[in-house]
């Protein structure tokens, strides 16, 4: 569990379809709510930024899950949009990253 306020930028990069962390959840945690056991108030330690991807499921990154499996009882599938889409914002979320500290 964490407590205290999150001392690390973070980026939440997640599909609206995935049912293994839904993203509500996500969106709660950079809400500043904390339900899911985080003590952080909006605006309180490093910034969260989440980005969510219309009709990506769980796995949607990885390019082996060309076709949707179920594991544990989840839906894995592949998204090449959302892939590149993430990649580039990760890019983006780094650079901003390494700009603000030097």
């Amino acid at each position: 569990m964490i407590t205290g306020p999150m001392t690390v930028p973070t980026l939440i990069l997640i599909g609206e379809l995935d049912d293994w962390t839904p993203p509500e959840a996500c969106r709660k945690l950079a809400d500043g709510a904390d339900d899911m056991g985080v003590s952080r108030q909006k605006g309180e330690g490093a910034a969260i930024q989440l980005i969510v991807y219309p009709n990506a499921s769980a796995g949607f990154d990885v390019p082996s899950l060309q076709k949707p499996v179920q594991y544990l009882g989840h839906r894995l599938q592949y998204d090449k949009t959302a892939a590149e889409q993430s990649s580039e914002a990760l890019r983006e979320f780094l650079s901003s990253m390494l700009r603000e500290r030097l």
